[in-house]
């Protein structure tokens, strides 16, 4: 019964809810004699939706409220675990677990808009009561965030304020402006609505701080997540210009600001300024985004690789050969 409200599970979920050592073999003879699970693939089950309204019209038999409420938590512990920020926010949501809910907004705000929840998770958010999110720096800087990315930068410039000030308060720990302050750095470079601007300036006073004061900020996306580094989350089309002069000034700072993220960066960045501007043959082109695809598959991110695929794609299109590109997308 602890398994009912969750349509689809795993046996490594069941065991955890459960604490049964083996729960496949009872899995297994319940989809056999019965019909109210089924099995969606080879490690997935469900329940049957008449299953699930049956067993939910009889709730209050098998649970009290305050089993209800840990059993939700449990299952909430169990996604936060695994990642799933998502669930474990819904679920602690159920489970009336608000201090866990903030938790995982916390930890939802460290990741950048390509890989963070901040649409799915924007009506926790923006339901939190002002009183918290002023005292936490992480959930200042995902407010800034989510409301940039809801193209709505007023509101998302109040929040910016909101973190400087905090920042500016002498009368808080040194260690808590220290954070706010390298969140606010990760504004400056990352809010979607100031697309890039003055970021040349910005990579260069960071890599000071990196290097004099010990700074860090969370992960940056280049991207984000779009087959393109010049025209992402961080727009580089400026740069392009001056590329390979720039190329070779900023490799430090951008390595010490980016992180992994780098990794193939500036091969992509210069494969494609040179395409745009037809300034690199295909021969160029395609070898810079080689070389950038190799270095990012090796220990750098997945989100610089389907760059570098994207555009030796679009230059399979440009020069007219169509099942290239589709084979390059499909490999990938």
């Amino acid at each position: 019964m602890k398994m009912y409200p969750y349509r689809d599970f795993t046996p490594d979920m069941a065991r955890y809810m459960t604490g049964v050592a083996n729960p496949l073999e009872i899995i297994a003879e319940i989809v056999d004699v019965g019909s109210f699970v089924t099995r969606t693939d080879q490690n997935t089950f469900s329940f049957r939706e008449e299953a699930i309204t049956f067993l939910d019209s009889r709730r209050n038999t098998y649970f009290t409220d305050t089993e209800s409420k840990n059993n939700y938590k449990r299952v909430a512990m169990y996604y936060a675990k695994h990642n799933d920020l998502l669930n474990a926010v819904r679920y602690y949501d159920k489970a009336k677990a608000y201090d866990d809910v903030v938790d995982i907004l916390i930890q939802n705000s460290q990741l950048h808009p390509g890989t963070g929840y901040y649409r799915d998770l924007k009506l926790y958010y923006l339901s939190l009561p002002e009183d918290i999110v002023l005292k936490v720096p992480e959930l200042m800087a995902g407010l800034s965030i989510l409301y940039s990315m809801m193209l709505r930068p007023d509101e998302s410039e109040q929040w910016y304020s909101a973190l400087k000030d905090y920042v500016d308060d002498r009368s808080k720990k040194a260690s808590d402006r220290k954070r706010a302050k390298e969140r606010l750095l990760y504004l400056d470079i990352a809010l979607p609505h100031r697309a890039g601007k003055g970021l040349i300036k910005m990579f260069a006073d960071f890599w000071r701080l990196c290097t004099g004061k010990g700074f860090m900020i969370p992960e940056l996306s280049v991207t984000p997540n779009m087959p393109s580094v010049m025209n992402g989350s961080l727009d580089f089309a400026s740069w392009s210009k001056h590329d390979t002069i720039l190329a070779n000034h900023l490799a430090k700072p951008c390595e010490a600001i980016l992180g992994k993220s780098f990794k193939g960066l500036v091969n992509t960045s210069l494969a494609e300024s040179g395409f745009v501007k037809a300034s690199a043959g295909s021969y160029e082109i395609l070898t810079r985004l080689n070389n950038a695809y190799f270095d990012a598959s090796n220990s750098g991110t997945i989100e610089i690789c389907f760059a570098a695929v994207g555009l030796t794609a679009k230059l399979h299109l440009y020069e007219g050969q169509y099942a290239t590109a589709v084979g390059r997308f499909e490999s990938f």
